[in-house]
Formats: C-alpha cells, structure tokens, sequence
C-alpha cells in the first residue's frame, strides 16, 4: 500500500524531487481517502490545516461572491496536483472551495505532521522552497486568469454597447416602418393585392437594417446570418413546428363543430389567402404560386427583422439567466406593435406564435430554424386551413 502511495508522490511538483528514502519517512504520516463527484475536500473559510494531494481524478477550485450568491469555477486539478498548500505557510482560513470533479483518490497530510517532520529531516525542509514555487506557479495562473476575465468582460460592454446603440436604431426604423403603413392604409384600399404596400415596406426596412450591420463593427454572424448548424436547425424547425400544424387543425375542427357561425366554414380551405388578396383569378395556378412565392419572401424578411434585428442585440443586451427569456419576450411585444395597423387580434396571433419562433432562434442562434417554422406554419394556416377567413368572421 506504501508503494502505491510513494507512486502518487512522486508524481507531484512539491514531492516528487525528495529520494525515496525521504519520503519514505513520510509515507506513515500520510491517509488515503476515496471521494465520489460533488463532495467537497476544502471548504471556504474554514481552518486550514492538512495538505491534499491528487493520486486519481479531478476536483474543480471553485470561488465564492462576496455574498456568497454565486461560485466560481477558478481551475481544476488533476492528478499529481496539491490542494490547500497555503495551510502549510499561512494558517489563516481557507480562501477557496475544493470539490470533487469525479471519482478520485486523495492522500492526505496534517500540517502539523509534515512540519514536524521537516524539522527532524531537514531534507524534508526542501518541501516548504517546492511549496512557495507551486504557490509562484498558481498565483501567475491566478493574475493570467483575472486577466482574461477583465479583458472578456471589457469585451462583453464593449458589444453591448454596440448592440444597444444598434437595437435603438432598429426601434425608431420599426416605428417609421409602422407608421408608414398606418399612413398607406388609402394606397392599400386602392392596389388589388393591399400586401404588396406592407411587402415594398418591408423589403424597404429590411435593406435598411441590412445596411445598418454594414455600418457597424458587428457582423452578419452576430445576427444569425450563418449555417453552421443547418441541419440541426432545419431539422428543429420541421420537428417542433408539426405539433403547431396539429393543434391549428384541432382548433379549426373544435370551431366549426361546436360555434354554430363557423358551421359551414370547410376544414380545408385552399382558395381563402388568394381570394382575399383581391379580386384576381384565384383559381390561377401561377397566380397561387405568385402569392405563396410573395409570402415567403415576407417571412423571411420579417424573421431578419424581429430575429436578426431585434432579438439578437437584446441577447447580447441582457445578462444574467433570464437574459434568454426577456430577449425572447420584448423583441416579439416590440414587433407585434408593428402589425396593430392591421387589428389587435392579428397582432396577438403574430405575438404566440413569434414567442415559439424566438424560442427556436435562441437554441441555434440560425435565422434557418424560425424561416422554416414560420414558413410552414404561415402556408398551412393562410392556404390550406383558410384561417384568415375565420378571423374575418370573429
């Protein structure tokens, strides 16, 4: 057993220059614990007085807040790394957390033991110049960290800055935009088809909020121009989006069985989104296929705008854990306010469905996921259930 332990000491940095003959001497002085993951070795704050030393496994060094409100992982030790070696040099309290990464195997020494021995065995003094040379090492890993740590947080304000002044252009372009087609309510009464005034519109703020990124120091990464993880966000967008199509079908069959208005309202409506763009041959096939084509370049260019404009710089804008949730929320309740023009019930069903769609966004941070959801649900609602002919009957 003192063999397996003179193997473990000899691996580590304060030990492993001592002949074996010297640590021999020790290896009496010197128990054996086994842990398993999340038990904690060294608590903050409590009287320092043993050694540990890593034989197998991994413990993480975690640091508390001021308050204690929240921990830090500051590094993590591995096999032939010291624990609490300040207790050696320094007996005030501990000044940081050890705790167990996975199963690990530690040897341990009282201080006391070790300093008594030292004196009886001045090759054993060695130990303590090891010591303050492990210390020298750790506290340089120390300041290196607390220097990325700064430099990471200067970069964190530095974009949320950039993204605060961006996300407050997006807003007064947003309110321009829904004040335009307030103004173009006339033009829309006059045109066959009032959706290519909201589309030219769109298209418009679209280009604008392109050139804006172009402008900035911000990419068009930063706004989830990118396919990195295309299948899985084309996969999600099909996956989670056929439970919507299901209910929208459930919805549409609870209302027609059980409100007598909406009994003779088919199930399946395909004419509804192109009889109700204007008085055009609805029964075209090139006519549909123009309307459906159009609808698409419309969602696309929403999601830039409410995604990509919108909910990206809030999630940089925001900290903490709800930073997710409120990136989410506000960017939706700002963009529905730009379909008030059309009536309150439709902008309460964009507002749903753009809760999913935020959600869908912030798994990948891809503008491919919520496309693909909104596409689908968009044409299965507008042109084979006909919703929109159930809103104008409500």
């Amino acid at each position: 057993m003192w063999e397996h332990r003179l193997k473990l000491l000899k691996m580590t940095n304060v030990f492993g220059f001592l002949p074996d003959d010297t640590l021999r001497k020790l290896l009496p002085y010197f128990s054996e614990i086994c842990t398993k993951p999340g038990e904690v070795i060294i608590s903050e704050n409590d009287a320092s007085d043993k050694l540990y030393v890593i034989g197998q496994g991994k413990a993480d060094v975690v640091k508390l807040t001021e308050h204690g409100e929240r921990e830090y992982v500051i590094t993590q030790l591995g096999p032939g790394d010291t624990a609490g070696e300040m207790a050696i040099i320094d007996t005030s309290l501990r000044t940081a957390t050890v705790r167990t990464a996975t199963n690990a195997q530690l040897l341990v020494i009282s201080t006391k033991d070790l300093h008594e021995q030292s004196i009886r065995d001045p090759e054993l003094a060695r130990v303590y110049i090891s010591l303050a040379q492990e210390l020298g090492q750790k506290l340089k890993q120390a300041n290196q960290l607390c220097v990325n740590a700064l430099e990471q947080e200067l970069n964190q304000q530095k974009t949320r800055i950039a993204m605060g002044y961006f996300l407050g252009l997006v807003i007064i372009a947003l309110t321009t935009y829904s004040f335009l087609l307030i103004s173009s309510a006339q033009l829309v009464k006059m045109l066959p088809t009032g959706s290519l005034v909201s589309l030219g519109i769109t298209a418009m703020f679209t280009l604008v909020f392109i050139g804006i990124i172009k402008t900035s120091n911000l990419t068009l990464y930063d706004f989830g121009f990118n396919l990195n993880q295309w299948r899985q966000s084309l996969k999600e967008g099909i996956i989670y989006t056929v439970p919507v199509l299901i209910l929208l079908l459930l919805a549409k069959w609870i209302l027609i069985s059980m409100v007598p208005r909406f009994a003779n309202e088919p199930l399946f409506n395909f004419t509804a989104a192109v009889k109700t763009a204007g008085e055009l041959p609805f029964n075209s096939v090139c006519y549909i296929a123009l309307v459906a084509g159009l609808y698409f370049v419309s969602v696309v260019m929403q999601e830039i705008l409410c995604r990509g404009g919108l909910q990206s710089p809030m999630h940089k804008f925001f900290n903490g854990s709800k930073s997710t949730r409120n990136a989410i929320l506000f960017s939706n309740l700002i963009f529905t306010m730009s379909h008030l023009h059309m009536s309150v019930m439709f902008a309460f069903m964009a507002f749903l469905p753009g809760l999913f769609w935020g959600w869908l966004y912030s798994r990948t941070r891809s503008l491919l996921s919520p496309i693909i959801s909104h596409a689908l649900v968009g044409f299965w609602a507008l042109f084979v259930l006909g919703i929109q002919q159930v809103t104008k009957m409500t």
